[in-house]
């Protein structure tokens, strides 16, 4: 089966039209909203790979309203978006993410963070942390850190290697993506189990980025870094307790 150009494009104007119905009668909308939600998953699974691309960023928009993100839910749009993420193009798998983020969060739905984890979403979100794109950087630790409210996801995310990897991405990465990064380490700092690896990462960080080629995890902690370098990372209220990181050689507050 395929989808012409032609069908993918007066889909992706539909959206605006939505908009207008909703202005008029919200049950309409509705009703309406919901066929483009079982629509994409078709173009998802059939269309060519510009569709497949369009189809995704569709749901993300889509999935920004509440009521939305249990219709894509109910029609299986989750597991089409996790095959993206997966094993889609650079486009697919940015758009993928954004929507499997709009889905998990902004505000958090639990059922869809749950599911996203049983559909196998989990260990290709970590695995794009990698990319050389800054965009998908961000993406994918938004998502994570969506599902990182969930106490099993935040196991799972750690199980998959995503504590390191969201280190880098908070010391290498533009402002934006380091601003996303943070939220989720302060997420999974919440397990008691990832707060020690969470709190040496952030120690390497705040000593600038020293000992790059030995994990983080079997690293030599500094000694006490500069009041610059201290200021910068205030966020760390789930960490372990500050007595504790002093005794370490960081994280002592700022006289």
């Amino acid at each position: 089966m395929s989808i012409s150009d032609a069908d993918g494009a007066r889909f992706a104007r539909s959206q605006r039209v939505l908009e207008r119905i909703g202005r008029s009668c919200s049950s309409t909308a509705v009703l309406v909203s919901a066929h483009q939600s079982i629509g994409c998953k078709a173009l998802m699974l059939f269309g060519t790979d510009e569709q497949k691309a369009n189809a995704a960023g569709c749901l993300s928009q889509l999935a920004t309203d509440e009521n939305r993100k249990q219709e894509i839910r109910d029609a299986g749009g989750i597991s089409p978006l996790v095959a993206l993420v997966s094993h889609g193009n650079d486009a697919q798998k940015e758009g993928a993410a954004g929507a499997l983020w709009s889905l998990a969060g902004n505000p958090g739905n639990e059922d869809n963070q749950v599911a996203i984890a049983s559909s196998g979403g989990i260990v290709p979100m970590v695995r794009l942390l990698k990319s050389s794109s800054s965009g998908v950087q961000e993406t994918c630790a938004g998502t994570l850190s969506a599902l990182a409210e969930v106490a099993e996801n935040r196991v799972c995310i750690a199980d998959a290697g995503g504590l390191p990897l969201l280190i880098d991405v908070l010391d290498k990465a533009p402002v934006e993506c380091k601003e996303v990064a943070v939220a989720a380490l302060s997420n999974l700092a919440i397990t008691t189990s990832n707060q020690k690896d969470v709190a040496q990462g952030l120690v390497v960080v705040l000593a600038g980025g020293i000992a790059r080629s030995v994990s983080f995890r079997h690293c030599h902690l500094p000694p006490r870094p500069t009041r610059p370098l201290r200021r910068r990372l205030g966020f760390c209220g789930p960490l372990a307790p500050r007595a504790n990181a002093r005794a370490r050689g960081g994280l002592r507050p700022v006289r």
